[in-house]
């Protein structure tokens, strides 16, 4: 898994067993992070706080 912590400031896709805002993938940067929860703002300017439960997979976003 990701260490979400060390990826604050960058940005991730995240793949979740579950939609949130009515997508099961999510883009975007780390703000913050904690045992339950990992928060990001999308492409959009959301901010979504996402369970870490809910999370199937992560990757950081490699930008060009």
């Amino acid at each position: 898994g990701i260490d979400f912590e060390r990826v604050i400031g960058r940005r991730i896709k995240i793949y979740l067993t579950s939609a949130v805002n009515g997508r099961q993938e999510q883009v975007g940067k780390v703000l913050n992070a904690s045992e339950e929860a990992v928060v990001i703002e999308t492409d959009r300017g959301e901010k979504l706080k996402i369970p870490l439960a809910k999370i199937a997979k992560a990757v950081q976003e490699i930008e060009i």
